[in-house]
């Protein structure tokens, strides 16, 4: 079996849906930290793959940079709503700074008030590395071999989407693991109680 390759561009379930690929296909996470640049990770995968068993690689890198393995391991991007993506962050950087959180969220309300499309994209641009990732997204789509979820369908149907994924990765498991995947990693374990949407 190939490895998996997640990525995406940050705050899309990336881990969650990690950890129910890594229960249910029984993958090793590989590859925790690495200096260097994205280039330079991709470039060892080959490497890992010759040596060891299927693996899961979660990174966050842009499409584009992963096109020479993309027949080497299975890559599945992760999509969700932009707006989602900033307030996501905003809670994230809440956790680490308060004025941080403070100016972040000042920003975004003052551009979801005024409907100005222009600053939303520039708020998204020059704060996140969010836009990099989009971008690489729509420029790589046909030339990268890729599986393409989007977040509001992992939650909202999460084990159909699980059992289709699998499927067009060309494995089957059944059902039945798939759900206790899903309870095991529930979010409401994983965040230990912290409230949705943040």
């Amino acid at each position: 079996m190939k490895s998996v390759f997640l990525t995406s561009p940050g705050r899309c379930g990336t881990h969650w849906l990690g950890y129910l690929l890594r229960y249910t296909l029984n993958l090793r996470k590989n590859i925790k930290k690495f200096p260097g640049t994205f280039e330079d990770y991709v470039d060892r995968i080959p490497l890992l793959e010759s040596r060891t068993d299927s693996n899961i690689y979660i990174k966050h890198f842009p499409l584009g940079i992963l096109k020479k393995i993309s027949d080497i391991v299975n890559i599945v991007a992760i999509v969700r709503d932009p707006r989602d993506i900033i307030v996501s962050a905003s809670f994230y950087i809440s956790s680490r700074s308060e004025e941080n959180y403070e100016k972040c969220l000042r920003n975004f309300q003052e551009t979801i008030s005024q409907k100005n499309s222009e600053k939303l994209l520039q708020l998204f641009s020059n704060n996140l590395f969010h836009k990099k990732w989009f971008d690489s997204l729509i420029e790589a789509r046909n030339s990268v071999k890729h599986h393409l979820i989007r977040y509001e369908d992992l939650i909202k149907n999460t084990e159909d989407v699980i059992e289709s994924l699998i499927h067009n990765l060309g494995l089957d498991v059944s059902r039945t693991l798939i759900q206790e995947a899903i309870e095991k990693n529930s979010f409401e374990k994983m965040s230990e109680g912290r409230p949705r949407g943040e």
